[in-house]
């Protein structure tokens, strides 16, 4: 006798049939140009990660066959595959990659394949943008659902039933093949390790790629006729990778409040855990105009010691570097402390070759001490709240606190900061004239008959 499907199982069922079934125009239009945003935001991302030197060795090494593009100078093309596979890379090479809390990154693993896949068939911006936002949706509720195991990294698990469901959206699969594609996808889930960001391990870079790797195959499967267990969800994420599944999260005012709407921009180039203490001191010594940047940096040898007080699971990132690590470095709250208040901000260049090599900043980072309060996982992830105290070897002692940094949903990042951004990023590698065009049609995507028009040569 068949058991009954449990209540995720159902709660997967539902969520495929809205996937399915909801119009583009039940999106509410401040919604879509929310999504339009993001997908923005993260262009600038992943054109800048292309500058990388790895990245610049990928490209130069890459097919050009297809009609998809990479998210590089000049939009080189490339096959589907090899485009969600190099863009997902790009984009996640530098940690300003969008997120949404609790804890992910849907846009880094959604965009990528979907973006590629709506290239290579000629799709509509109006198509390609719904199918984005839907699968942006179901990687978001998973993630609030979800309580992975605390030495599970974020990165290339999740995201795996939601470009399945963004790709089913896409080409216009029904409910069955939704869910099927989704089963499929979520039980081949990775398990990615923080070790490899503490490490400095940079094909921790890859890990978003095999999501879209997933979920083009199960999709593949599913309209092949192949099965999935329909109890993947609850089987992987909640005994494997995870140790819970809160069913309710995956579709609680399903169609009414929309993930998309609730992501945070980042901007400053560290794992997100890092950001409240930073926003701390740029608190505590005054900002440039904009509240990520200090007005002024201190001489790092007047400094004689930092105190930084967070969350007991950001005082996991508490570890020095290895010399020259820049992955490292952005995952570690004492160098991106130093490498702050050293350059008067934690931009992509405060980890560039040159800056990773200053000596004052090493052994200022050395002298940044860690207060875990776990009194502030609890406020998590409603309020990420840390604090910074600086005391300089003439006795001064500067302080600072942030309870959700700028770009936070709570706190929230306006346009004029967010195109700032994108011109800063994406103009290291276009011409600024470029750039500004690019921004202006990615904000305007959902009106392009044909998606290819994203990414001009």
């Amino acid at each position: 006798m068949q058991e009954k499907p449990s209540r995720t199982a159902e709660a997967m069922a539902s969520l495929a049939e809205f996937v399915a079934g909801v119009r583009g125009e039940d999106i509410p239009a401040s919604t879509r140009r929310r999504a339009a945003r993001v997908v923005a935001d993260t262009f600038g991302v992943g054109i800048r990660g292309s500058r990388t030197l790895p990245a610049r060795r990928l490209i130069a090494a890459h097919g050009t066959e297809g009609a998809a593009r990479l998210l590089a100078p000049g939009f080189p093309t490339a096959s589907y595959q090899e485009a969600a596979l190099l863009n997902a890379i790009f984009i996640c090479s530098t940690e300003l990659d969008e997120g949404a809390r609790p804890t992910g990154h849907p846009a880094m693993h959604v965009l990528p394949p979907l973006l590629a896949l709506a290239q290579a068939e000629g799709m509509s911006g109006y198509d390609f943008l719904t199918a984005f936002i839907l699968g942006y949706e179901v990687q978001g509720r998973l993630q609030r659902a979800v309580r992975l195991r605390d030495r599970v990294h974020c990165h290339g698990n999740l995201g795996h039933a939601a470009v399945a469901a963004g790709l089913a959206r896409l080409l216009g699969r029904p409910a069955p093949i939704v869910l099927t594609a989704m089963n499929g996808a979520a039980g081949v889930a990775s398990a990615t390790s923080y070790g490899s960001p503490y490490s400095g391990a940079d094909m921790h870079s890859a890990t978003p790629t095999l999501s879209g790797s997933a979920g083009f195959l199960a999709l593949r499967l599913a309209d092949a006729g192949f099965t999935s267990n329909g109890e993947a969800v609850p089987e992987v994420f909640g005994r494997l990778l995870g140790s819970s599944v809160d069913d309710d999260e995956l579709t609680r005012d399903l169609g009414e409040k929309w993930a998309v709407d609730a992501g945070y921009v980042k901007f400053h180039s560290t794992c997100g855990h890092v950001h409240p203490v930073l926003d701390a001191l740029v608190e505590a010594f005054g900002n440039d105009g904009t509240p990520w940047r200090m007005a002024s940096a201190p001489d790092p040898e007047s400094i004689e010691a930092v105190t930084v007080t967070v969350s007991a699971r950001a005082a996991e990132l508490g570890h020095l570097p290895p010399p020259g690590s820049a992955l490292s470095a952005r995952f570690s709250i004492r160098y991106a402390t130093a490498a702050l208040l050293a350059h008067g901000h934690a931009g992509v260049d405060a980890f560039e070759p040159d800056a990773l090599a200053d000596p004052r900043i090493r052994a200022l980072a050395s002298r940044v001490a860690i207060v875990a309060d776990p009194a502030l996982d609890e406020l998590f992830p409603d309020i990420h709240r840390a604090g910074a105290e600086v005391r300089f070897r003439d006795g001064r002692i500067v302080t600072g606190w942030c309870d959700n940094p700028y770009g936070n949903d709570k706190n929230p990042a306006s346009d004029h900061h967010i195109r700032r951004k994108f011109l800063q990023l994406a103009g290291a590698a276009l011409p600024t004239g470029d750039a500004e065009r690019l921004w202006d049609t990615l904000l305007d995507c959902d009106r392009l008959p044909d998606v290819r028009r994203l990414t001009p040569a």
